[in-house]
């Protein structure tokens, strides 16, 4: 055996002693109980869900369901009924009786139905649920497959499929817009959305200095192009890269738990220039400069063929100026958010309310979000017998980029969310809702939606 031989076997050694000391990485949930009082409705299957748990094998199926109604303002007076169903696998290694520290993290999941997020005029989705697994798709996804190996208590990579969506973690602001803020403004910060896909192929490490999962460092690199309805596999060489890196610190401040978190994203794929795209484009596509005249035809056939002929000419003349228009070789973002209890139960630390912020920048010329701020209260359990329920307030506001023309009539976006999470039983959530949205679209009324949500942990 050679020295290299023996350095890599020694190494493997270390590292197998350092992984055994990884506690398992899914927790077992209590399945136990009387139907109201179970965490999941089908409850422990005999026994045999909590006998699977502790061999490694956890099986969720969750379902969230939206009815929201614009009542006021908006493009249309309009209510939508709609949802995500979800089936997560979660897999321990070491649970199953092989090595110590893995994880294998599966989600197949689908929205069905509508939502109202092209009527309200805004554009931030009010309805965040429906971003997932992809907005205005209704197919069934298989959006993350992602493998996690720690090594040892403080450091561990992830690869596959990743869940992008767990990145920005805020204690009252944060999540899949399915049991606390609705809107996505309130879900993560929104600068970041040119730059990380939902669900791209990729890979990452993570550092946990003191080996509290609440103080991480993750650095991350995922395919710019990825999407939750495709493998990804025929993009991620072939076009850019998206690299973050982000550090969320736990706090004690005046005895209170909470935490800061600061984020950067850079890729190097290519991007439109946003002012050049439109000082190119606009005029011509709007016509501007020219009289509109209305045509006589002889015949219905004449009409359709010279109509045709004119769809042609425009879409030709769409492709030439697209293919004229600058592009970036690159784009960035930065972000930031705290969350800070200023009450919490002595022996529960969730249990109590706090405050929470989030402030974001993105480069100008790429990216038509350049800055976000939101800001609000948050809860739990702050009515006596009630140690379930959530509760949240906020407002948010962003400024569109200065390199979108005046044309468009963009300016500012602010909104306020007010819910309140009701926990019927442990595995049944009703929520309700309601939003008043100040549109960046100018010529767009102050919009109020009102709505109502259920999810389901079966």
């Amino acid at each position: 055996m050679n020295r290299l031989s023996i350095s890599v076997f020694f190494f493997g050694l270390t590292v197998l002693s350092r992984a055994e000391e990884v506690p398992p990485l899914v927790p077992i949930e209590d399945y136990t109980g009387s139907f109201a009082a179970r965490s999941r409705m089908t409850g422990d299957w005999g026994g045999a869900r909590t006998s699977l748990a502790e061999h490694g094998f956890q099986l969720e199926l969750n379902n969230t369901t939206i009815y929201s109604a614009i009542v006021d303002g908006g493009k249309n007076s309009d209510s939508e009924f709609g949802g995500n169903l979800e089936l997560v696998l979660r897999l321990d290694s070491k649970q199953l009786g092989l090595w110590p520290g893995g994880m294998l993290f599966l989600r197949a999941e689908r929205y069905y139905d509508e939502n109202i997020n092209g009527d309200t005029g805004a554009l931030f989705p009010a309805n965040g649920v429906a971003l997932f697994p992809e907005p205005n798709d209704n197919d069934l996804a298989l959006s993350h497959l992602q493998i996690t190996q720690f090594l040892s208590p403080h450091f561990g990579i992830s690869l596959g499929k990743m869940d992008t969506s767990t990145g920005d973690v805020n204690e009252f602001a944060h999540g899949r817009a399915d049991t606390k803020f609705l809107n996505a403004a309130f879900a993560f910060n929104l600068v970041t959305a040119v730059t990380m896909p939902y669900a791209p192929l990729g890979a990452a490490i993570v550092i946990l200095p003191t080996g509290d999962p609440e103080t991480m460092l993750s650095i991350s690199a995922v395919d710019t192009d990825g999407t939750a309805m495709e493998s990804g596999f025929d993009t991620a060489f072939d076009g850019g890269t998206s690299f973050a890196g982000e550090f969320r610190l736990k706090t004690d401040f005046f005895g209170q738990r909470g935490h800061q978190l600061v984020g950067v994203t850079w890729s190097n794929d290519e991007f439109i220039n946003l002012g050049d795209a439109f000082d190119i484009s606009l005029p011509r596509l709007l016509g501007r400069g020219r009289n509109g005249r209305n045509t006589e035809y002889d015949s219905p056939a004449e009409e359709f063929a010279a109509r045709t002929r004119a769809i042609i000419r425009k879409g030709l003349m769409i492709k030439r100026y697209i293919n004229q228009i600058d592009r970036e070789n690159s784009s960035w973002s930065a972000y930031y958010n705290f969350d800070q209890y200023v009450h919490a139960e002595a022996d529960d630390p969730t249990q109590g309310f706090g405050l929470f912020g989030r402030i974001g920048f993105a480069d100008d010329d790429t990216n038509p979000i350049a800055s976000f701020f939101s800001l609000g209260i948050g809860g739990k359990g702050i009515i006596p017998g009630r140690d379930n329920d959530r509760f949240g307030i906020g407002w948010y506001y962003m400024d569109t980029s200065s390199e979108l023309p005046g044309d468009l009539g963009l300016g500012h976006e602010q909104g306020v969310e007010i819910f309140y999470n009701v926990a019927v039983t442990p595995w049944l959530q009703i929520t309700p809702d309601i939003q008043i949205i100040n549109p960046a679209v100018e010529k767009n009324d102050t919009t109020v939606v009102l709505g109502i949500r259920g999810h389901v942990r079966f």
